[in-house]
């Protein structure tokens, strides 16, 4: 997966005062880099003259009909913002993709009119306008629009209402002058084109051509179009893809790594004060990836301010606009970096909303990824040496291991260490109970944090039922035993972690970090999961008594399935997601499916005789293809490859559903191809060890997959007699097509009293080119076995004779629901 400011004393350490500067005001060290003062603050300078000017960015046509462009005045040599006003138009359209692609790009065809827009570059879109318009007199109307501009994109969004103003408003709102003065320092990175355009359809529009990565959160893709309408139908990516050259060529990939630096070692000093404070002292020492860069983009919750930024020791600019504006972090570097030379920075930072009081010794962490200043998180791997000063009584969980514990005044100090790198730190606080298990069997200690009270919110939704409870159980129609602490249910949770981290470890390998942290949170249904560290939510430490018959009648947004599930989901994480990373925002199926597809197998393994695992394979097959209120299902957003990228005001949760859901059905479909009678599911276990331990301390792409599945795969699954499971990934990964079977068989007396199988089976609704093997069972005695699997290409027939010892029961296709479908009709 937050602010206030004051000045505060700790074991009589005075922290510096949050301060915001007024608009424009130069701090010493904070903003005060004189050529980002003048992207920042400069003013139209010159004005030309504009009619019918053309120019092409990658996809998109950009036509100025007529009106006026003025120019901000050069910084460092060259002419890098632009505004726009008069009668112009936007088109974008998507190139077709090559005959075999293996995935394709967000794409829609866009044609839009506008009246002003505001361009930031580093190519030669200057240049290219100056050679075709006219000098005139600056216009009023341009500076106007220029501040219109400004105050739009420099207002952050405390909660934003839908996934694109978080991505353009929220806690990450990019800092686009820094953006643009990192290129003007190092013009061998250079070549940027940002368009902000004010449409009719498309009211907030924002077009990025960017070989650092158009949208660097989500991947390494150049080009976006994307248009923020929180609360209308018009939010979200319209358009995101490498450079056509590259779709056009093959050669574009989500391995590309874009990050100008690589963290490997952070030294944090953190104190977590008795309300929402934090301040911190943190070091990172980081090698260069590349030569040349001056500003370094740092991650960052704006609402903690730094007041002082190092390199090597030197106190350094930086860049960190208001709490409230687009407060991304950036250093400043006084001299080019040097490809592969280690620096280390320093920070200073206090404030608030990393952390939330929840009443009763609860507190929710809010900030989990961005309370440090990090490079990219879940892409870096770094060691991290964390020091915390806490009230005394409260605990502190962190990443790695825990090492010494003093008591100092009113404090608690504890100290944590991670030899195995990370990517991601993150820690848990509240008043908690302890309840810890060594399992020598896979050389791991498990720990369960919970707290002796509920938070404050669900205290109310309590009280009333246990008193019916209490009646209830005196007139002996309640349960006899009732847990309502969530530190009275700690050791069904340690049991649940425990057969979690024994049964992984068997079909992954051994996890890497020797430590397994499971933490209580007040959140009421999600959980997350760090590297050793887990937030469990609040549901999953409570009796199923309080849960399903006094919090079930309130409307906390979950479900039986859900809670079922979470702790080994998010155990899960351990191996996909941490030990394993995701490559971009393709490949996060990766981490969340593979999560979800090991909650299946949890409940397998130790609920077995019970319908619990195929409940939750059926849920997972419902939340994507049932219809909802508009006729349509999750599966037809788009394919698994769009991730959580999928989705629609008509399709809201699509993208949940399909990289959660189908993700883990895609995943036990290749399990189920795997399978042998001989030796079960040896073949999926060796490929699944082979990829962990192939990716450990990587960011692994689907194509990585893929090409792990191929080197692992049975001769039977290789459908177009090339050794390649492209015919499997085109399918379920890169399309979004789901079959549907019928069976038809007679059973007829054959010699020596054995039978004559004739089956038919059908493959509907599907193009040409979709293969798949069916399942096939026999139903001797009550107990379906799989006999094995037939090939079916497109929408066809597959009929043959078997012989079979005896009269079967029945005969059925696709029994175990292995194969994704819309329907199976048998007869």
């Amino acid at each position: 997966m937050g602010t206030r400011a004051a000045v505060l004393i700790f074991s009589g350490c005075l922290l510096a005062q949050s301060q915001e500067a007024p608009p424009g005001a130069a701090v010493p060290g904070a903003n005060s880099d004189p050529n980002y003062r003048a992207l920042r603050d400069g003013k139209p300078a010159d004005s030309y003259a504009v009619e019918n000017l053309v120019f092409d960015r990658d996809a998109a046509t950009i036509t100025l009909e007529s009106g006026s462009v003025g120019f901000l005045p050069p910084v460092l040599g060259r002419r890098a913002v632009a505004i726009f006003t008069g009668e112009g138009r936007f088109r974008l359209a998507p190139m077709p993709l090559p005959a075999g692609a293996r995935g394709r790009p967000i794409a829609a065809t866009v044609d839009e009119e506008f009246k002003s827009a505001l361009f930031l570059f580093t190519d030669g879109t200057a240049d290219e306008i100056r050679s075709q318009a006219k000098a005139g007199p600056p216009e009023a109307r341009n500076e106007a629009e220029l501040q219109h501009f400004r105050s739009q994109l420099r207002t952050r969004v405390e909660t934003p209402r839908s996934f694109m103003e978080a991505e353009m408003f929220g806690s990450r709102v990019p800092n686009l002058e820094a953006q643009i003065l990192a290129e003007l320092y190092d013009p061998a990175h250079a070549g940027s084109f940002i368009a902000l355009i004010h449409g009719g359809k498309h009211a907030r529009m924002r077009f990025l051509v960017r070989p650092e990565g158009a949208l660097p959160s989500l991947g390494p893709e150049e080009v976006a179009l994307l248009n923020v309408d929180p609360v209308g139908e018009q939010d979200g990516i319209l358009y995101l893809s490498h450079w056509q050259r590259e779709v056009r060529d093959q050669t574009a990939s989500s391995d590309e790594d874009k990050r100008q630096i690589a963290p490997e070692h952070y030294q944090m000093d953190v104190h977590i004060g008795r309300g929402d404070r934090l301040s911190a002292t943190t070091s990172v020492r980081f090698k260069a990836l590349r030569s040349g860069d001056r500003v370094i983009a740092f991650t960052l919750l704006p609402n903690l301010r730094v007041s002082r930024a190092t390199l090597d020791g030197a106190a350094a600019d930086y860049i960190q606009e208001g709490a409230k504006e687009d407060g991304a972090l950036a250093l400043i570097l006084p001299q080019p970096a040097v490809e592969g030379r280690t620096y280390t920075a320093g920070f200073e930072y206090e404030g608030d909303k990393v952390i939330r009081k929840e009443g009763s010794g609860n507190f929710t962490v809010g900030a989990r990824e961005n309370w440090y200043p990090a490079g990219a998180p879940f892409h870096d791997r770094a060691t991290y040496d964390i020091t915390f000063h806490a009230p005394k009584n409260l605990t502190v969980i962190s990443v790695g291991n825990p090492g010494a514990e003093k008591h100092e005044g009113g404090e608690t100090v504890t100290e944590w260490k991670s030899e195995e790198p990370l990517a991601v730190a993150g820690f848990n606080f509240g008043d908690f109970k302890k309840k810890s298990r060594v399992e020598d069997s896979i050389k791991y200690s498990i720990d369960v944090y919970a707290s002796a009270e509920l938070p404050d919110f669900l205290k109310a939704a309590t009280d009333n039922t246990l008193r019916e409870l209490v009646v209830g159980r005196e007139t002996g129609d309640a349960s006899s035993s009732l847990a309502v602490t969530p530190a009275a249910m700690a050791e069904n949770v340690l049991v649940d972690a425990d057969n979690a981290m024994r049964l992984y470890t068997q079909w992954y390998g051994p996890a890497p970090y020797g430590r397994l942290a499971v933490t209580e949170q007040p959140a009421f249904n999600f959980g997350q999961s760090w590297p050793g560290l887990i937030y469990l939510p609040v549901s999953a430490f409570l009796d199923s008594t309080v849960r399903w018959r006094v919090l079930g009648r309130a409307t906390f947004g979950f479900s039986r399935e859900f809670v079922d599930v979470v702790t080994a989901h998010e155990v899960a994480h351990q191996w996909w997601g941490h030990m394993v990373g995701w490559a971009s925002w393709h490949d996060v199926w990766l981490s969340e499916g593979f999560a979800n597809f090991s909650a299946g197998l949890f409940l397998e393994a130790t609920q077995p005789g019970t319908d619990a695992a195929a409940r939750f394979w059926a849920s997972l097959r419902k939340q994507l293809l049932d219809r909802n209120e508009f006729g349509l299902r999750a599966n037809d957003a788009g394919p698994l490859w769009w991730g959580e990228l999928n989705g629609s005001a008509k399709i809201q949760d699509a993208g949940q559903a399909i990289t959660y859901g189908k993700g883990a059905l895609v995943l036990r479909m290749l399990r189920s191809l795997m399978q042998d009678r001989q030796t079960g599911d040896k073949d999926f276990i060796d490929m699944m060890h082979d990829f962990a331990a192939t990716y450990h301390g990587k960011c692994a792409s689907t194509e990585d997959f893929e090409h792990l599945v191929e080197k692992h795969m049975r001769p039977d699954m290789d459908l177009d007699h090339n050794g390649r499971m492209d015919w499997f990934f085109h399918e379920w990964v890169y399309g979004k097509e789901i079959p549907s079977y019928r069976l038809e068989y007679t059973v007829a007396d054959a010699e020596d009293g054995k039978a004559l199988l004739s089956l038919k089976i059908s493959q509907e609704d599907v193009s040409q080119s979709f293969k798949m093997r069916v399942p096939v069972y026999i139903d001797y005695d009550g107990k379906p076995m799989k006999m094995g699997t037939v090939p079916i290409a497109g929408a066809s027939t597959f009929t043959t004779s078997i012989k079979l010892v005896k009269h079967p029961r029945r005969v059925l296709i696709n029994a175990g629901d292995e194969v994704l479908a819309a329907a199976v009709a048998q007869k």
